[in-house]
């Protein structure tokens, strides 16, 4: 037990060490003067300041005394916190960096999906989910079954736009296989990454199984967009049937 208890403190000495250089390596490599922002510590930055409840009011207070740009160091990660709209509208619109495929992808979406036009012709599927969104929630409440509202609105949310995206091809069959993957995907995308704060400990997120299971969504994803792709195709080189 004594020699176990020894391995992991000295395994935990040698990884915080490692950590350490490798934050004063990065730090010492970036040489541009930087916007201003709270003092951070060694290892992990500026994660103290928003270990909170409520991480959004932790940005907001910093921001009050730091200015609307602000420079936080997540682990061992810079990053920058706008927080106004005259900043925002600068760095999202006036000095965008995004280049010909992304503004294609943006137009594509907003003729297909957020045009005036698209929007009322989807209002008969908003009306509808949120009507068996409804009725889950009062049956429900009928019989004394507690509710997770929140489930309930992500599945919702989730139907929405994949009949928004895909229409008559995402039958009831296909939701039942595309709503789970994408919950997973929500879950595990959102949740804590080693190798997000700390990219010199990238081995964490694969020696917790991270790694894999995000390797495995995808290509779960992949496999539902494929089908639906190609019956989409084999719907087009149909010809259509000449009425009489």
């Amino acid at each position: 037990m004594e020699l176990s208890a020894a391995t992991v403190f000295l395994s935990v000495v040698s990884l915080v060490i490692l950590v350490f250089f490798l934050s004063r390596k990065t730090s010492a490599s970036s040489k541009k003067k930087r916007p201003p922002g709270p003092w951070c510590l060694p290892l992990i930055g500026n994660l103290l300041h928003l270990l909170t409840s409520q991480p959004q009011a932790a940005l907001r207070d910093l921001a009050r005394k730091h200015g609307p740009v602000m420079s936080l160091r997540l682990g061992q990660v810079d990053a920058v916190v706008i927080s106004s709209p005259a900043a925002a509208q600068e760095v999202l619109r006036d000095k965008d960096l995004t280049g010909a495929y992304w503004r294609m992808l943006r137009k594509l979406c907003m003729v297909e999906l957020l045009s005036a036009q698209k929007v009322r012709q989807l209002a008969p599927v908003r009306d509808g989910e949120t009507r068996s969104l409804v009725r889950k929630v009062g049956t429900a409440g009928r019989g004394g079954e507690p509710v997770n509202l929140g489930r309930l609105l992500c599945s919702c949310s989730i139907s929405i736009t994949a009949k928004a995206t895909f229409g008559r091809l995402c039958d009831e069959e296909l939701q039942k296989q595309y709503m789970p993957v994408v919950e997973v995907a929500v879950k595990e995308g959102g949740g804590f990454s080693a190798g997000d704060l700390f990219p010199s400990l990238w081995f964490v997120d694969v020696a917790t199984g991270l790694t894999r299971r995000l390797w495995r969504t995808r290509r779960q994803l992949d496999a539902i967009f494929d089908k639906m792709i190609a019956e989409c195709e084999a719907q087009r080189r149909t010809p259509p049937e000449c009425l009489a």
